[in-house]
């Protein structure tokens, strides 16, 4: 539940689906269109190997885009320290569990797939970052026009 100048405001899934920037879903479509087109021409006319697979994780990818969408931010504001933690502990485990890959460990395998945990920590750190530095650095009402408008 949100709040809009005094009244509160529950949006519906729909509305929430509506908010989501269909345009922008769209051109990314196209563009995995393309690719997948490219890469079933370069098989020599055959989803196998990676036409098939390069779809999917399009359309994996597109579905998490969408449900972050309609996710309130209070949830991935109070998700974000944990999920560092993880990324964090993850990191640690790249010497002991990692796996090898041209020669570098960077890589640990999670059942039927691996992931770098440098990419989670990249996501981690931009949606712990600014909770931390809200923390550390409150502004004060009366300040906020001075950090953020320009004097003229």
């Amino acid at each position: 539940m949100g709040y809009i100048s005094g009244r509160s405001m529950t949006m519906t899934m729909g509305e929430k689906l509506w908010r989501v920037h269909w345009p922008v879903l769209i051109v990314i479509s196209a563009i995995a269109a393309l690719g997948t087109a490219a890469l079933y021409s370069v098989a020599g006319g055959s989803f196998q190997p990676w036409a098939e697979r390069h779809t999917l994780r399009f359309l994996l990818s597109v579905s998490l885009v969408i449900v972050m969408a309609v996710v309130r931010t209070e949830v991935w504001l109070k998700l974000a320290y944990p999920v560092y933690v993880i990324a964090l502990l993850a990191l640690f485990l790249v010497p002991l569990l990692g796996l090898d890959a041209l020669g570098a460990r960077r890589w640990i395998g999670v059942g039927w797939m691996s992931f770098q945990p440098s990419e989670l920590m990249k996501i981690a750190l931009i949606a712990a970052l600014p909770g931390f530095i809200r923390s550390s650095h409150p502004i004060r009402s009366r300040d906020r026009e001075r950090y953020f408008l320009r004097s003229r």
